[in-house]
């Protein structure tokens, strides 16, 4: 309709395993500009900070670990080694990183990335937007860009968040969607040809 005021992104490998209308539910009352997963801090030993470099020197900003109100449920921001989906860079300072598989933008940002890309400021996805968020680049003065976490890495282990054992970039299911702990949550990646794949049958 042209008002929309939130629209939410999926990657095609990522599998609610039950009834996604809880989760969007949840959700629905948040007035946070991006919602995503596992937000934490990439820094210097980044393998891909590089590729910032040139977004870096047009405005966007790095931030430390303890800066405070970044991500509104997480503080402070864990480094990148911390797992689950650990890449073993511990740097305190550096980029806005999250898991870009299933999230939530504002109009509000969409407006910030076409003004970014209007100044040819562009980097690799799991950085940017979120970069760009916390930097408020494109807004105008009192305005604040909002980032909110659906699956802190932290509280993982916990099993009280949306996201399944397997929420990284790479792992097998064998079959464990079936299992409790997994139910109504998100799985991430499942690579299948087959249409019922994820079913699962009665014992």
């Amino acid at each position: 309709s042209g008002s929309e005021k939130y629209v939410w992104f999926v990657e095609d490998d990522a599998f609610f395993n039950g009834d996604i209308a809880g989760f969007l539910s949840r959700y629905s009352g948040e007035d946070a500009d991006l919602i995503s997963s596992s937000f934490r801090v990439a820094g210097a030993h980044w393998w891909n900070f590089k590729s910032f470099n040139r977004s870096i020197s047009a405005g966007l900003k790095l931030f430390d670990a303890t800066d405070t109100g970044l991500v509104e449920n997480v503080s402070p921001l864990p480094a990148l080694n911390v797992f689950p989906c650990g890449d073993g860079a511990d740097d305190r300072r550096g980029l806005i990183f999250r898991q870009d598989v299933v999230e939530r933008y504002s109009a509000r940002l969409f407006g910030m990335l076409d003004k970014a890309l209007g100044n040819r400021l562009l980097a690799p996805a799991e950085a940017f937007l979120s970069t760009l968020c916390a930097s408020g680049v494109g807004l105008e003065g009192g305005e604040h860009c909002s980032m909110m976490d659906w699956a802190p890495v932290t509280e993982r282990d916990s099993g009280s968040t949306w996201a399944s054992p397997l929420w990284c970039w790479g792992g097998h299911l064998k079959g464990r969607q079936c299992d409790a702990g997994w139910q109504d949550k998100w799985i991430h990646p499942v690579k299948t040809t087959e249409a019922n794949a994820m079913a699962c049958q009665a014992h």
